[in-house]
């Protein structure tokens, strides 16, 4: 049996599929307002364990906090920890095909886990850095930012942690609809741009 299930985010679908029967792919909140049946652009296969250690291959990019990117054998590999922490914390990542449509996703439940499913299977940082690649084939860009809907009209208020994104959001709750008080991807359109 294929555990399965499909998210989109604006331009984007991404379908998560497993036959392990611990994965069961379950999407929770707050991603549950997006599971779509559309198209995917990207099938991730969703596997219990940690991701395969680069050898001595070195990072391509390596942020040196949570998250590094390595290229070799015809794949990417995106670690859920810096290059120098892959010993110890080397628990999620993603392998990809080069042009991102095929990956697979690897986990590691947390021993703390006391469910008999994984939810969420695709958590931060992964989430932004697929998307990140993904958008960067001309369909936008991911935003540090607060997007309002008012009466017809987009408003994108960015800045960086502790600039009043969350602020600007309490300010017109209630006046209209909030879209996201910190992650936006924003895409060009015939007539403009548009927010999701």
């Amino acid at each position: 049996m294929v555990a399965d299930a499909t998210l989109q985010f604006g331009p984007l679908c991404i379908r998560f599929r497993s036959t392990d029967p611990k994965v069961d792919c379950r999407i929770t909140q707050p991603y549950a307002p997006f599971l779509s049946s559309c198209t995917p652009d990207v099938v991730l296969d969703v596997q219990l364990g940690p991701p395969p250690l680069p050898g001595d291959t070195p990072p391509s990019v390596d942020n040196g906090s949570n998250w590094c990117m390595v290229k070799a054998n015809g794949q990417v590999t995106i670690y859920g920890c810096a290059y120098d922490d892959m010993l110890e914390r080397n628990n999620i990542g993603l392998v990809m095909t080069p042009d991102f449509t095929q990956g697979v996703l690897y986990v590691r439940r947390p021993e703390t886990e006391d469910s008999d499913y994984l939810e969420n299977p695709l958590s931060y940082p992964l989430d932004q850095i697929l998307t990140i690649q993904l958008l960067a084939k001309g369909r936008g860009l991911l935003l540090h930012a607060c997007g309002v809907l008012d009466e017809g009209r987009g408003y994108c208020f960015a800045g960086e942690s502790g600039r009043g994104k969350s602020t600007m959001a309490s300010l017109w709750d209630g006046e209209a609809t909030i879209l996201n008080d910190d992650r936006l991807i924003l895409r060009p359109s015939g007539d403009g741009f548009w927010m999701h």
